[in-house]
This record gives C-alpha cells, structure tokens and sequence, in this order.
C-alpha cells in the first residue's frame, strides 16, 4: 500500500526571480509562486539572484535596492506564507547590505560550491552570522566541465578514496560537504544516481582524507554567469 505523504512531510523551497525586485512586485510575484504551487505556504524562500531586473522607473541601471525585496520576504513571513527566507548568490558585501536592515535575519545562502572552489571564506562569514549554506552544482558539473580539466567523478585524488570506501566519487564528493555542515543539492534525473546520491550516511571520511579533499581547490568558480558583468549588482567580483 503506497504511504499518503502530508504537507507537513514535505520541505518546499521556492525563489523569488529578477523580475520581481521591488517591493510591491515581489509582494505579489511570492502570492503568485504559491497559487502556481498551490500551496498556503512554503518553508523556504530565496532570493534566487542579487542581480535585479525591475528597474526602478524602467531604468535597468537603477535597480531596486536588495532590502526593499527582503522587507517583502518579511511581509511574507509575518502573514504566514513563508516560514524561513534565504539568499542565493549573494556575495559577502550584499549579505552584509541584508543583514544591516533586516528585521528577520537570513537563515541560508545557496552558493556554488564544490572540491575545485571551497568557499572557505564564505563559510566562514556564514557561520559567524549563523546562516547555513546549500551548495549547488556541488559536483562541478562534470558533464560540462570536464573538457577543463575539471571533473570529481575522474579525480585520482577523489578515486583513491572512494576505492578505500567502496563508494563513488560522487558520493565521497558529497560526503565532504556534509561533515562540514553544508546542505548539497545534487541534480541528476537518473533514478539509480539520485539513491546513490543519498546514501551519504553509512561511511565517514577521516580526519586525513578530509585534508586530502580540502587540497583539491583551486579557487575555480564554474557558474559566471557572464552575460551579467555589466549589471550594477553583479556578485562574482567580490566573495
């Protein structure tokens, strides 16, 4: 007999989008994103980018200012429709911009993170200001990157590990980021890697292989989302 799941089973995560920056457009973009999800309320809500493209007036070089959208997140939060907000791909000067005016303070940043860019710094900024951070791409998108000389799922240091575990790469990849507290959000839409993705629980680097990943950086960012190096709120000039 299938298992009924309930809402209060389920831990769904939406984000705000470029668009809808200023604070009455964000007001109604988040009541939109529930009635498209049909849901009373979601736990979690990002702003997806700092980049905002609802210029003030129509003028895209005048964006609205990061807190008018967070004090949107924050009417939503006080009526009920989002429990916790968030950030993605901020850089550590915005968070800072947040921080100063938020009455309700962001509880996670979701970044780019991965063997080849660590995020050392950020991480540390995230657990001084008690944020948590979800890593996304945190396999380096090997699909795409590997022609870079990029790729954790052929890694020599990274199989030398999994072989000791009987694990994947992947799934030592992923294992370094949980035991140092980072949520991962892996993609794939093979069933059989999704449960291999998962299984992250029955095995534990030590102390050592944990030194052998952490040496894999190479400050590579892989997401640069270059077409925006123009744009006044562009993140990836700073950390």
């Amino acid at each position: 007999m299938a298992k009924i799941i309930q809402r209060k089973d389920l831990f769904i995560v939406t984000k705000l989008w470029n668009n809808f920056h200023a604070f009455e457009r964000a007001k109604q973009h988040i009541m939109d994103n529930l009635k498209q999800l049909q849901l009373d309320y979601v736990d979690l809500m990002l702003i997806h980018w700092p980049t905002s493209f609802d210029g003030k007036i129509g003028d895209p070089n005048t964006p609205p200012d990061h807190l008018e959208t967070w004090k949107a997140l924050e009417w939503a939060h006080k009526i009920g429709k989002v429990k916790s907000l968030g950030l993605a791909n901020f850089n550590h000067k915005q968070i800072d911009h947040v921080l100063s005016g938020a009455k309700i303070k962001p509880v996670v940043l979701e970044a780019e993170m991965h063997p080849y860019y660590q995020q050392k710094k950020m991480k540390d900024y995230l657990k001084k200001n008690g944020m948590a951070l979800i890593a996304y791409s945190p396999l380096a998108n090997p699909g795409q990157n590997a022609e870079r000389g990029f790729n954790v799922l052929t890694d020599p240091a990274i199989s030398k590990i999994a072989k000791r575990h009987k694990k994947s790469n992947a799934q030592v990849t992923l294992r370094y980021a949980v035991q140092q507290n980072v949520a991962v959000i892996p993609k794939s839409s093979s069933p059989k890697r999704l449960a291999e993705n998962m299984a992250l629980f029955d095995f534990q680097l030590s102390d050592e292989e944990m030194k052998q990943m952490a040496s894999l950086d190479r400050k590579k960012k892989m997401i640069l989302m270059e077409h925006l190096k123009n744009h006044p709120q562009y993140p990836f000039n700073d950390w």
